[in-house]
C-alpha cells in the first residue's frame, strides 16, 4: 500500500478540512481502501493510502473531482512530498539518496528546499496519462521509491553538529545535480537558474564561455570531456583547441583535479561553463600519431555571437559551393536559406554540405532543413519512448506560435526548395544526432552521397524541462533553472536506429593523421582535405 501526500490548492479554511475529513474518507473506501485521510490546514496538505490494486490515476482524477467540486484542486503536478509503501516492500525497489549524498562536500539543504525538490521530481501517473506535465512518466508496475529520509537525516546532523556550515542554494544545486549524474543518463543535465539562461541564450546563437562543444569522452579508461566542434572566432579557437581533444583535468579552488574527481563528465562540464571575464584553466590530451600529449590551457570567457552556417565558393571548383553547418541552432534554418541562396546567386550548380564535427541540436532546427529537401508528406522521423509508444513527423508547412521559434518556421515554398540540388555531405566520427538525423535522410532519400566517416551514433532525443514553468497545468516545480533528460530514441526516414553504430558513408575517406594535428576542418585547406576532394571527385 502506497502513502501519498498532496499539496490542495485553495485549502485554507477549518470548515474546508472539515469538510475534506467527511468527503475524502468514504472516497477512498469505495475503492477498496481503508477510508484513513488526513488533512492538515497548515500545509494545506491531504494524506491518504491508495490500495495496492488500485490505479493511482484512477483514484487520484476521483478526489481532484471531489476537490473541484468545493473549491480546490491538487496542486499539478502534484506536490508529492513523501511517496513509499507503507507495508511490505516486496515489489519496490529502492533508490537510495544516501548513495549520492555521500560523494558531495555538506551537499545537503534546509528540510523545506528539500520538500521542493521532491516536489520537483516526483509528479504522478495522472497527469503524466492525460499529458498535463511531469517528470517521471506514468508508473510501472514495479514502482521506485523516493525517500527522503535519509537526505533529510543527514541535513539535521549538519544543522546540528557541523563545524563547518555551507551556502544552502549550493547544496541545494550539488544535491539536484548528483541525483541527475547517478541516472546513468550521460546526456541528462540539471542547469542552475543561471546555467539555464546562458544555455537558451546559446540556443539563439548568443553564448558565453570559451566557445566549445563537447560530449562524454575516454581517457585511458577513465572520464574525459572530448571537444567535437570549436567555434570560428571563439576564444578556444584562438587558444588553439582542436575538435578531438580531450579535457581530463581542470583546475577548481586552485587545484587540477580529474574529471572524475570532479564527479563525472556533467559536473566538470559545468565547472568548464562560466561567465565573461572569468578564465577556465584545464589539461588536454592532444593525439599525436600513436600517443597523446598533454597540453594546458587558461582561456578568458567571452560573450560572442557563433554563426550556425558559413559559406564559401570552392576555391578548386567554383562550381561548387560548399555550406557547413557548424551546429543545428535556432537561427540555422534561416542562415541556411541565405548562404544557399547566396551561393546559387553566384553562379554555384552544385554543393557540399559539411557536418563534420556539428554536434547536433535543437529538433525543430533540423526538421525545417529536411524539409527544404523533401516533398509534403515525406517522413521527417519517427520517435519512441521507453514504453515503445510511436510518433511519426512528416514535412508540412509549420507555423511556430512561440516567438522564439519562429525562425524555425516552414513556409509553402520553402518545402522541397533544394531537393533538385546535385551535392555531397561530408561527415566524420564527431557528426552527431540531429547532424546525424540530416545524414540519413538524404542517404534513405537517395538524394546525394555520403563521404567521410562513420557518424558518432546518437539517436537518442533529451527533453528540456523550465523547472519554473507556470500555468494552468503545471503550478509551479518549486526549483529555479532546468532539466534536460533523455525521453525519447529517435529513427530516420528507413526506420533503423543507427544510436551506438553511426551511419557509415558512401565513400570512405580519412584525413591524414599529419592534417589533423596541425590543422581543423574549419581552417584546413582544400588542397590537404582529402574528404572534400574526394566529394568533389564524385560530383564529377
Amino acid at each position: 500500500m502506497k502513502k501519498l501526500v498532496y499539496t490542495v490548492q485553495g485549502l485554507e479554511k477549518p470548515e474546508q478540512q472539515a469538510l475534506l475529513s467527511a468527503v475524502l474518507p468514504d472516497l477512498v473506501r469505495a475503492y477498496g481502501g481503508d477510508g484513513k485521510v488526513e488533512v492538515d490546514l497548515l500545509a494545506s496538505t491531504v494524506s491518504l493510502c491508495v490500495p495496492r490494486n488500485v490505479s493511482c490515476a484512477e483514484l487520484e482524477q476521483s478526489v481532484n473531482a471531489a476537490l473541484l467540486a468545493h473549491g480546490m484542486q491538487l496542486q499539478t503536478p502534484p506536490g508529492v512530498r513523501y511517496y513509499a509503501f507503507a507495508g511490505s516492500k516486496k515489489k519496490a525497489k529502492t533508490v537510495s539518496v544516501s548513495t549520492f549524498v555521500a560523494t558531495l562536500v555538506a551537499a545537503v539543504s534546509v528540510t523545506l528546499v528539500v520538500t521542493m525538490l521532491l516536489t520537483a521530481l516526483v509528479s504522478t501517473a495522472y497527469w503524466n496519462a492525460k499529458g498535463l506535465g511531469g517528470l517521471l512518466g506514468p508508473s510501472d508496475r514495479d514502482e521506485i521509491v523516493i525517500n527522503d529520509d535519509s537526505l533529510a537525516l543527514v541535513d539535521q546532523l549538519i544543522k546540528d553538529y557541523a563545524y563547518e556550515g555551507g551556502d544552502p542554494e549550493q547544496m541545494m544545486d550539488a544535491v539536484i545535480k548528483a541525483y541527475v549524474a547517478a541516472t546513468g543518463d550521460i546526456y541528462a543535465e540539471y542547469y542552475t537558474k543561471e546555467e539555464f539562461e546562458a544555455m537558451q541564450q546559446e540556443s539563439q546563437g548568443k553564448m558565453e564561455g570559451i566557445g566549445v562543444s563537447v560530449v562524454n569522452g575516454t581517457y585511458e579508461g577513465r572520464n574525459a570531456i572530448k571537444l567535437i566542434m570549436v567555434y570560428p572566432g571563439s576564444p578556444a579557437e584562438a587558444a588553439g583547441l582542436k575538435p578531438g581533444d580531450l579535457i581530463v583535468a581542470l583546475k577548481v579552488d586552485g587545484e587540477m583535479q580529474s574529471v572524475d574527481e570532479l564527479g563525472g563528465f556533467t559536473v566538470s562540464v559545468n565547472h568548464l561553463r562560466g561567465v565573461a571575464g572569468t578564465k577556465a584553466e584545464f589539461r588536454v590530451m592532444r593525439a599525436t600519431g600513436e600517443d597523446y600529449s598533454p597540453i594546458e590551457f587558461s582561456i578568458t570567457r567571452e560573450a560572442f555571437e557563433a554563426a550556425s552556417v558559413i559559406g564559401k565558393v570552392s576555391v578548386t571548383d567554383p562550381s561548387v559551393g560548399i555550406v557547413t553547418i557548424i551546429q543545428f541552432d535556432l537561427p540555422t534554418p534561416e542562415q541556411f536559406e541565405e548562404e544557399v541562396d547566396a551561393l546559387l546567386a553566384k553562379g554555384c550548380t552544385k554543393f557540399v554540405f559539411d557536418v563534420r564535427n556539428n554536434p547536433g541540436g535543437d529538433l525543430e532546427s533540423i526538421k525545417a532543413i529536411q524539409s527544404y529537401f523533401l516533398s509534403r508528406g515525406d517522413l521527417l522521423l519517427s520517435t519512441k519512448d521507453k514504453r515503445g509508444n510511436e510518433e511519426k513527423e512528416y514535412v508540412d508547412t509549420v507555423k511556430h506560435s512561440s516567438p522564439v521559434y519562429k525562425v524555425c518556421d516552414v513556409t509553402e515554398d520553402e518545402i522541397g526548395k533544394y531537393k533538385d540540388l546535385t551535392f555531397c555531405v561530408l561527415t566524420n566520427g564527431n557528426t552527431a544526432s540531429a547532424a546525424e538525423l540530416f545524414t540519413a535522410t538524404i542517404r534513405d532519400y537517395e538524394l546525394g552521397a555520403i563521404v567521410g566517416e562513420t557518424t558518432y551514433g546518437k539517436g537518442c532525443m533529451q527533453s528540456i524541462y523550465d523547472l519554473s514553468r507556470t500555468g494552468a497545468y503545471y503550478g509551479f516545480y518549486g526549483v529555479e533553472g532546468g532539466l534536460k533528460i533523455t525521453t525519447r530514441m529517435y529513427f530516420p526516414a528507413c526506420g533503423e536506429s543507427y544510436h551506438e553504430v553511426g551511419i557509415a558513408p558512401d565513400v570512405e575517406v580519412k584525413l591524414p593523421a599529419e592534417v589533423l594535428e596541425k590543422y581543423t576542418t574549419y581552417d584546413l585547406p582544400e588542397e590537404l582535405d582529402t574528404q572534400l576532394q574526394a566529394a568533389l571527385a564524385q560530383m564529377q
